[in-house]
């Protein structure tokens, strides 16, 4: 954090005096306490509407009338941005989107710091703070060559490709 230990101490320490509370139990290894659980989550809070302002201000100078960050995988928003997005400014001009990729785990640590308004994601177990709605069932598709199936299926081919096309049990 390129802050001495003491320099860093002494910081806590007036946190500490300014609102008459231990933020940290010391053993058997650091922790928060309760009191600085609270500190830090309402500090985070803090940070989100800071940033959140931030944007505000930014939108205004912009002329614009908000920013729109979504996360999503960019395999993802590779097949699904160049449909959508089109549509989503004609309806809503003003609006600018911003699209982030990263892995679910992290937009949804994003989300929560205020730094994505919403993410697309394959099945996880969410935050509870998170609103998760399935948006579609995907299917999984098992692409085989030619030259393999001729070789693992050489009695049933090509016929096997017709029956394949209705779906397979690979369990």
């Amino acid at each position: 954090m390129f802050v001495s230990q003491q320099c860093l101490s002494n910081h806590i320490k007036k946190l500490e005096d300014q609102y008459h509370t231990a933020l940290f139990d010391r053993y058997p290894k650091l922790h928060l306490t309760k009191s600085g659980e609270i500190l830090y989550n309402s500090l985070r809070q803090i940070q989100i509407l800071e940033r959140n302002l931030n944007d505000q201000l930014l939108e205004a100078d912009l002329g614009t009338n908000t920013i729109f960050r979504i996360g999503m995988h960019t395999w993802r928003a590779q097949s699904i941005i160049p449909f959508v997005l089109p549509k989503f400014q004609n309806i809503y001009p003003t609006i600018k989107v911003k699209i982030y990729s990263n892995v679910a785990t992290e937009m949804e640590k994003m989300t929560l710091e205020g730094k994505l308004e919403v993410f697309i994601a394959r099945g996880h177990n969410f935050d509870d703070r998170i609103k998760a709605i399935k948006l579609f069932d995907e299917p999984m598709f098992l692409c085989i060559s030619d030259r393999l199936l001729q070789k693992y299926f050489e009695d049933d081919y090509p016929q096997c490709k017709e029956k394949f096309y209705t779906g397979i049990d690979i369990g």
